[in-house]
């Protein structure tokens, strides 16, 4: 079976964007680092990109065309670079002093030369590779083995498996190594050597007891060991002059840190139980929001996630400032494709009012005149000042049209403003005088609630199905679609609110409701627009999930992620968590809210958190890549974790605040 190149490929791009970037400051070098890896990544999960060995082929083509280009852009930094004082290049680890020969020079030849050797060992099918004249194994036997000619290239680097039959002894050759041979050899060994040390292929196994492993299977996999040759320095001439090229390039290259002398892996220590922290620290980076504005090393490789993304989600927990914070950051990220759209989690009637507050300059002001005439759950999150400056500046952000979408049901305390908004509408006298019934109902059930501090007395709650039911009737008779819908929206959420929302079929329920909105939103508007929508999408954390979220739901996340596949295009999930801090809730009816405190170091419930919260920043934001961390994620972990599995697979960006504050409600 032919195996997979790809991961060859992207391991010989990543080696040399280390090569061509060693020696520049910590933040260009991650910078560049992480915008190759986000292309490799990207260019694997593209469903129009080749498969197989047409991909391997286009990425090393793309590798080879852009090495003028990489070169440039090195210059370009290293000039840029230089002119800071030198205390500065000297802290950043840079060479200040005269030297001979560049150590970037050196290193784009060892780059050369590593390439050519893989090359020259991939093209052919080797020659025999068999021990040298006068080195024998235990028992003066050698090995020899050939190749087939149908190993793919992968099998001829060093992956090729021998039959399950043993390895067969065979004499020590009398004669001496031909030049071709001595020369094959060398650089097979150089190629493997550098390769086995930036992790592109399995060191091969050696034989601590040649003769008792010529013999006996391996108990592993009941396959024998492979045994590589011992090679000599006694080639002749070409041989001999390559061999001593390529081992002055590879100490080269050891001694500027690509590669270490590789041992017997009878010799290697166990995996370490650190990989996926390894891996982990390797896809950390510092965040900022300043302004509205991101900064740090993570800014840049969170805007080339969101310039790639046609559909960007917003994770978070409920009240906590931060979150809005970043979402404002978000819109400003955007740069030319801006988001003009953005779905929130309140229902269509809010969206409609909060749109239209947000385009405007006295919308502060707005928003604050509604909650004095409707004090009470009128809005589900954006009633405080936090959000409502996020979706400002996310309007302003747009530089054009902006669009809120409604996925949800309506807040608790909104049977009162809808009332009003349907009573504004044309209706017949019998639809009028029916909503004006349900309407006084609303203000007592409100007055109720005030008294007990129960929210059950809300109208929304406690509002008689038959009521409903005869409202609707007389607004199918003599009622707007306006009003219609608005009506219809909140007996949706009338019949959500009468059942737990922990209970499961109603979640369910919930979570269909916002797939049916948004692919009949994003109907509409794609049927107008010049190009598709861009999106960015901000829910509780748990909807935003690919996949099944911690609950074992579908939520909105998994079906967007599900829906940019079938319009060939991506989804972007982000969750922003906060470490400790403090956040409101709301015990009783017309009461002000309290502040529960909170700290994922000292929950039990975090425990999967580990990994992230030891290794997270402590001034800045951290912002985590969690993509990387599924490719091998089971072998990186060497254990289960599953909700560790669910984070991983269901995220692809962790933003951790070190300590997030409560939002401030508008009153």
């Amino acid at each position: 079976m032919r195996s997979d190149l790809r991961p060859v490929a992207a391991g010989l791009v990543r080696a040399w964007t280390r090569v061509y970037t060693h020696g520049l400051p910590r933040a260009e070098r991650t910078a560049r680092l992480a915008e190759i890896d986000s292309d490799l990544w990207e260019s694997e999960h593209d469903p129009r990109a080749p498969r197989g060995g047409w991909a391997a082929m286009q990425i090393l083509g793309r590798l080879l065309i852009g090495i003028p280009d990489d070169l440039a852009w090195r210059m370009d930094i290293g000039a840029t670079a230089h002119r800071a004082p030198v205390r500065e290049l000297a802290a950043a680890g840079m060479m200040t002093g005269p030297r001979r020969v560049s150590a970037f020079g050196l290193a784009a030849t060892i780059h050369a030369i590593a390439v050519s050797a893989v090359m020259w060992a991939a093209a052919s099918t080797g020659p025999e590779l068999s021990t040298p004249q006068g080195v024998a194994g235990a028992g003066g036997t050698g090995i020899s083995r050939r190749f087939p000619h149908n190993a793919s290239l992968r099998d001829r680097l060093v992956r090729y498996k021998p039959s399950n039959g043993p390895v067969m002894p065979t004499p020590v050759q009398s004669g001496a190594t031909p030049p071709e041979a001595g020369v094959f050899g060398t650089v097979r060994a150089a190629a493997m050597a550098m390769a086995v040390r930036v992790g592109l292929i399995a060191p091969p196994r050696f034989a601590s007891h040649a003769a008792s492993s010529a013999s006996e299977p391996s108990s592993s996999n009941n396959e024998s060991v492979m045994k590589m040759p011992v090679q000599t320095l006694a080639a002749p001439g070409k041989a001999r002059a390559f061999g001593v090229v390529s081992a002055v390039a590879l100490a080269v290259a050891g001694h500027v840190g690509l590669i270490s002398p590789s041992r017997p892996a009878a010799q290697a220590p166990p995996p370490s139980p650190d990989r996926f922290v390894a891996k982990l620290l390797q896809n950390r980076y510092a965040l900022s929001v300043r302004n509205g504005q991101l900064s740090g090393a993570g800014a840049q490789v969170l805007q080339s996630a969101i310039a790639q993304s046609r559909f960007v989600l917003l994770g978070e927990n409920h009240g906590v400032a931060q979150t809005p914070e970043l979402g404002a950051a978000v819109c400003n990220a955007a740069d030319s494709e801006r988001f003009h759209t953005m779905a929130i989690e309140e229902g269509p009637f809010a969206a409609g009012e909060l749109e239209s507050w947000a385009r405007r300059r006295d919308g502060l002001a707005q928003l604050a005149a509604f909650e004095r005439t409707f004090p009470d759950y009128s809005l589900s999150i954006y009633n405080s000042r936090e959000e409502f400056d996020m979706l400002q500046q996310c309007a302003r952000a747009a530089q054009g049209d902006f669009h809120l979408w409604g996925l949800d049901h309506e807040a608790l305390g909104a049977g009162g403003p809808i009332l009003s908004r349907i009573l504004k509408s044309r209706l017949g006298e019998p639809a009028r005088s029916a909503m004006q019934q349900l309407r006084q109902k609303d203000e007592d059930g409100h007055r109720r609630a005030l008294q007990s501090g129960g929210i059950g007395d809300l109208f929304m709650l406690s509002a008689d199905d038959q009521d409903l039911a005869r409202g609707g009737a007389v607004l199918e008779r003599d009622g707007t679609p306006e009003a219609r819908s608005l009506f219809a929206s909140l007996v949706e959420s009338h019949e959500f609110y009468r059942i737990s929302p922990a209970d499961y079929d109603n979640a369910r329920r919930r979570e269909r409701l916002m797939k049916t909105r948004f692919v009949a939103d994003y109907t509409r508007a794609a049927a107008t627009a010049a190009t598709s929508p861009k999106v960015l999408l901000k829910f509780g954390a748990y909807h935003i999930y690919r996949g099944l979220n911690p609950v074992h739901g579908s939520g909105i996340g998994n079906y967007i992620a599900e829906f940019a596949e079938t319009q060939r295009a991506q989804s972007l999930h982000i969750r922003l968590m906060a470490v400790k801090g403090s956040e409101p809730f709301y015990p009783r009816v017309g009461q002000p809210a309290r502040l529960r405190p909170f700290n994922l170091d000292d929950d039990p419930r975090s425990q999967y958190l580990q990994p992230m919260l030891n290794n997270r920043l402590q001034s800045d934001w951290t912002l985590f890549d969690l993509r990387p961390l599924r490719h091998d994620f089971n072998a990186l972990l060497r254990g289960t974790n599953r909700e560790l599995a669910t984070l991983v697979f269901g995220i692809d960006i962790l933003v951790m605040v070190p300590e997030g504050t409560p939002s401030t409600e508008i009153h």
